[in-house]
């Protein structure tokens, strides 16, 4: 054999590593491009981040497009950064809503220690100043704590007043 000519076995090492050379480099492409229509990948991804915002706020159409931009656009840092900008609206919407929850816990724990002050208030009056009017004056007063309040909240303050002002009403009418 020549110095320039190749065995039959090394021509075959040849157009196999070749090949398999070319076989990587295209999935490697794959997996790193992925994209199949640029527009569309874009128009997907924008669509999803638009139903991320306050005005247009819905996370179901938001994971829908963020599937649909999976399918078009493949993998890669623009859908990872996509995906945790979803996971934190989420996070965000559900710490404001424990805040709310917990801000409304603590108004009616206050409107209810209130009403109970304004009731202590009445028992705390003379015998001759426990009249009628004197209760109602009160009663109107503790009324006006729901004002303001989450309506389970509000009625939980109503109840304790008509319970208290009933009492007292009671105690009133057998004296």
């Amino acid at each position: 054999m020549k110095n320039n000519e190749r065995s039959p076995q090394a021509s075959a090492n040849v157009r196999t590593s070749g090949a398999s050379r070319y076989g990587w480099v295209a999935l490697v492409a794959l997996l790193f491009v992925g994209c199949k229509d640029q527009a569309k990948c874009d128009d997907a991804l924008k669509t999803s981040r638009q139903a991320l915002q306050d005005e247009f706020l819905d996370l179901d159409l938001a994971r829908k497009w963020r599937d649909f931009a999976g399918k078009i656009c493949g993998t890669g840092p623009a859908l990872e950064a996509l995906d945790k900008e979803i996971v934190d609206r989420e996070a965000a919407l559900v710490k404001a809503a424990d805040d709310k929850a917990q801000a409304e816990a603590a108004a009616g724990k206050s409107s209810i220690d209130a009403a109970a002050k304004v009731w202590k208030k009445f028992d705390k009056l003379e015998d001759k100043e426990k009249t009628p009017a004197a209760l109602k004056k009160l009663r109107a007063k503790a009324k006006k704590l729901v004002i303001g309040l989450a309506p389970a909240y509000a009625e939980q303050v109503t109840k304790y007043n008509e319970k208290e002002y009933k009492k007292r009403e009671a105690t009133l009418k057998a004296e």
